[in-house]
């Protein structure tokens, strides 16, 4: 498995947390907004303190998540060093263990 094809599996924290933010501000209005109905006469709207929580919570986890989407530090590749295996970070020149200098015949993960 290469490991363009392994990120794309990977469910995003960023989207979950904007999916389910849009889940809640969906629910949040229908809560909000159904009627208490006795013979088709409305009474009330006896959700609608739930309903508000709910579209406020679904706002909030929005916003979250486009922060988090925005400022989350972006993931690098790692690459094994020929020579003695140690796990180095994309962009290294020398290996942190050995010090011998990798370069393209690197394995990545």
């Amino acid at each position: 498995m290469s490991t363009n094809s392994s990120m794309r599996d990977e469910i995003d924290l960023c989207s979950v947390i904007l999916v389910l933010g849009a889940v809640l501000l969906i629910g949040g209005f229908i809560a909000y907004f159904y009627p208490k109905t006795i013979w088709g006469i409305v009474i009330g709207y006896p959700y609608r303190d739930l309903g508000a929580l709910l579209i406020v919570l679904g706002v909030v986890m929005i916003i979250a998540g486009a922060f988090l989407r925005t400022y989350a530090p972006r993931k690098t590749h790692a690459f094994y060093c020929k020579y003695c295996g140690t796990k180095n970070t994309e962009g290294a020149i020398y290996c942190k263990r050995c010090g011998k200098k990798i370069g393209q015949g690197s394995k990545e993960v």
